[in-house]
């Protein structure tokens, strides 16, 4: 793996969904390559499939992002049969005069293969859970030297993604979007206060699970909302977007976590017994609930937990690469796909931009000794090194650093400087060796 990037780091507009221009002439820059050298481009969707989609109401219509809309135009041409649903090709000639060859990959594929490859493992359980796919939500497979073999996929509407987003909703956030707040509000609740939580969602037999849809509306995209009105005769009034956070919205958003975390456990415990395996590859947008991924190994027999560090669909980009590129034999044994794929620059480019800008600065013989010995004194620092991180996570190459040995810094970083609600908290860095001093777990072992 070369390079990735998404378009938001070079437009430096949040959340960019325009066509990745930039994106795209960076990782060919890169790769040292140009649009000729492109022998395919992969697409971590396949409209083929979707287009059989059964539940979805108008969805020939409706499209996630707006650079979906080529892969949507031959919807209808395509037959619907098994083998094309399943294998979506589209070769198109560039004005150059090249032919060139799109892949859609299936989405859960995209991320298993993501999550298996960041791994680094030859043999492992891997699980995909997000809000919904072409079809799916819930897969699970067995890897075996490079080798995915799907053993169960509960399909959409029966989504534990898609419960948390209409949930979020529910506490008067945006859905698919804000599902970190209702994380961070778990922590102030008490889900035993809110029982009936649990009759949104059924466990039943081999690991699978429904979700009551008759709370829920998130099936109909034509209609406003994600829940019904039945939802507030089981939980009372809902919150709305301006309303103030009273305790019982943090107790609501604890007896979600709860419910999620239930709901994952019978699923994850199933697959170990399905496959066997001592470690499990997790990938899918639900893997970003990192309040229950610390939990994964205390909580069910697997004994090495593994997250790619882009486990939502911005790391599909990846997947699907990766994915082709295991169709043409061009897989060897897994090494640990690094996060740092993104743009670098040199000090040289640095000073220069200092010297523009006329900001002070200075070189440093001990950078690791001057920043140790700032966040002692409670200062906060920004992390710049190497290669950006891709995904949504800082993983200590672009990161706000701050000790958290000040019991104010928690406020002091998200009124100062992330601008967000008090209650949210921030990830820990801390060596591998020492985590079972300074944490409390059943394992004693960290997730990777």
């Amino acid at each position: 793996m070369v390079a990735a990037a998404p378009e938001e780091r070079f437009s430096r507009i949040k959340y960019d969904r325009s066509f990745p221009h930039r994106a795209l002439a960076f990782c060919l820059e890169r790769a040292g390559i140009g649009m000729a050298d492109v022998d395919c481009f992969a697409i971590g969707w396949n409209p083929g499939e979707n287009v059989a989609m059964r539940y979805r109401s108008g969805h020939s219509d409706w499209m996630r992002y707006p650079g979906e809309w080529l892969a949507s135009v031959p919807n209808h041409l395509l037959p619907a049969t098994e083998d094309r649903i399943r294998h979506t090709t589209q070769i198109f000639e560039t004005l150059g005069g090249h032919m060139r060859r799109i892949e859609f990959v299936d989405h859960h594929a995209c991320h298993a293969r993501l999550a298996l490859a960041a791994s680094g493992w030859d043999e492992c359980a891997v699980l995909v859970t997000d809000g919904w796919s072409e079809q799916k939500v819930t897969s699970a497979y067995h890897a075996q030297g490079g080798r995915l073999e799907c053993i169960r996929a509960i399909e959409f509407p029966h989504s534990i993604g898609c419960f948390y987003a209409a949930m979020t909703d529910f506490l008067g956030y945006s859905p698919f979007a804000d599902e970190w707040k209702v994380m961070g509000m778990a922590a102030y609740g008490d889900a035993d206060r809110f029982p009936q939580m649990g009759e949104l969602v059924r466990l039943l037999a081999d690991g699978h699970y429904e979700v009551d849809l008759s709370y829920f509306d998130y099936y109909f995209f034509e209609r406003e909302g994600f829940y019904s009105p039945k939802l507030e005769s089981l939980l009372g009034p809902r919150r709305g977007p301006h309303d103030p956070l009273e305790q019982r919205h943090f107790d609501l958003a604890a007896a979600v976590q709860a419910t999620f975390e239930r709901a994952m456990t019978h699923v994850i415990t199933w697959l170990n017994e399905r496959t066997g395996s001592k470690r499990l590859a997790y990938g899918g947008g639900v893997a970003m609930n990192c309040l229950y991924n610390g939990k994964i190994a205390e909580l069910t027999p697997f004994q090495e937990v593994s997250i790619s560090f882009a486990p939502d669909d911005s790391g599909n980009s990846l997947g699907a690469a990766l994915e082709v590129a295991h169709r043409c034999g061009d897989w060897e044994t897994p090494s640990c796909v690094s996060s740092a794929l993104g743009i670098e620059y040199d000090d040289s480019h640095i000073a220069n931009l200092l010297q523009a800008y006329k900001l002070p600065h200075r070189r440093l013989d001990d950078v690791v000794g001057e920043a140790a010995r700032r966040l002692a004194e409670g200062q906060i620092i920004g992390w710049f090194q190497g290669r950006a991180e891709f995904g949504q996570r800082a993983l200590g190459h672009r990161s706000i650093l701050a000790s958290p040995l000040q019991a104010s810094m928690k406020d002091r970083v998200n009124a100062a400087v992330k601008y967000r609600e008090s209650y949210r908290p921030f990830a820990p860095a801390i060596a591998a060796e020492e985590f079972a001093q300074v944490f409390e777990t059943g394992s004693g072992e960290p997730v990777r």
